[in-house]
């Protein structure tokens, strides 16, 4: 009879610890699961930014692509939307670790394009200073504002810029199409605007 009690008590003893036991494993877990959600919250958002900010600096790029292509572009003006994004792209890419693939992708390609633009504005712009500067010694002429002076070479280089751009929003397109579509996101972001050439 005593074996008995003493059994029964040792396994009331067993029970009692396990069921202490039981409520900090789960409160671990429970800790590891929200530590998990926090951090993968943090990383949603920070996709969801650069996208939504990629979007609207892509479709600056194409702006200032377009404008570039334009006889009558004011060229200080362009050169300073320029300088702007220029940055913009730095502030994303800098993220790069914790983007996704096809985000960061695009982003750095953009912005290798958008900094080849750059240079050509800027080439422009201090070639047109400095033919002004020595016709106009002594005096205050109106600084050149459009890239009429544009080189052929640099011409070129605008358009086929232009064109790499356009290839590039037709892969992503055809891209998007074989994954089903992504969504409404996708389709209305501003990185495919009606109007506006595809990146």
């Amino acid at each position: 009879m005593s074996g008995n009690i003493s059994g029964r008590l040792d396994r009331d003893t067993a029970s009692r610890s396990f069921t202490k036991r039981s409520p900090l494993g789960v409160r671990i877990m429970l800790a590891a699961f929200a530590v998990l959600a926090i951090a993968f919250a943090v990383l949603a958002g920070v996709n969801i930014d650069a996208q939504r900010q990629y979007d609207a600096a892509t479709q600056t790029l194409t702006e200032n692509l377009e404008t570039a292509s334009h006889n009558d572009a004011d060229l200080k003006q362009l050169l300073t939307s320029q300088q702007e994004l220029d940055a913009r792209f730095a502030s994303i890419t800098g993220t790069s670790a914790v983007l996704l693939p096809q985000i960061s992708e695009s982003t750095t390609y953009n912005a290798q394009v958008s900094k080849q633009l750059t240079d050509l504005v800027q080439q422009q712009v201090d070639a047109d200073a400095a033919k002004n500067d020595s016709q106009q010694s002594g005096q205050h002429g109106e600084q050149p504002k459009s890239l009429d002076s544009l080189t052929e070479e640099q011409r070129k280089q605008v358009e086929e810029l232009l064109r790499s751009n356009e290839e590039l929003g037709k892969s992503e397109d055809s891209t998007n199409e074989s994954n089903g579509g992504q969504g409404e996101r996708e389709n209305n972001s501003p990185s495919h605007p009606s109007n506006v050439k595809p990146w």
